[in-house]
């Protein structure tokens, strides 16, 4: 199995930056993140704004004093950033379903693990994780229902999901069309 090595998992004799799994066809690619960052950036307040909910939330409901705090979808690791600064002596881990981010932000922050997988065929062990945060990402699911039992399935007793998905289906636009939102 996998171990973590403090800058990349170790497999076999191999260190790898990022752990990737392999994942569905999606129709999601890094030129859609890139589409999607560009346009709204970490910047956008609509973004800050749900990077400030996500936090709060979390300051919340963790109770350990050392958790163990997923992002799941962590993109370019703008929320993944702001859990490390907020959260010193957690660990904390990044997964998103593409690759491209995933390398980038390894370059950036090496010590934080990141793990490539397909929220369907969630690789992480039962009961392992105290909290996560799915900002944006159910939306891109098509069976949220199998995507919420893997949550459910890695969260530890008394985990906290901190989720968010847009608004309501009235607002459904062209640019939800180009994300792939269901």
């Amino acid at each position: 199995p996998p171990v973590w090595a403090g800058r990349g998992f170790q497999v076999g004799k191999a260190v790898h930056p990022v752990l990737k799994y392999p994942v569905g066809q999606s129709g999601w690619t890094d030129n859609l993140t890139s589409f999607h960052e560009n346009t709204a950036g970490g910047d956008h307040y609509i973004d800050i704004a749900s990077r400030k909910h996500a936090l709060r939330r979390l300051h919340k409901w963790i109770s350990s004093p050392a958790p163990v705090i997923l992002d799941v979808g962590c993109s370019s690791g703008f929320l993944l950033k702001s859990i490390r600064e907020q959260f010193p002596l957690a660990t904390v881990l990044g997964s998103d379903y593409v690759s491209g981010p995933l390398d980038q932000l390894a370059a950036e922050i090496p010590e934080v693990p990141l793990i490539q997988f397909d929220l369907l065929q969630c690789p992480l062990p039962d009961r392992c994780i105290d909290a996560m945060t799915l900002i944006n990402v159910l939306e891109h699911v098509e069976d949220d229902r199998l995507a919420l039992g893997q949550v459910f399935r890695i969260l530890k007793p008394g985990g906290i999901a901190v989720l968010e998905v847009p608004s309501e289906p009235g607002l459904y636009d062209i640019y939800d069309k180009q994300l792939m939102h269901w």
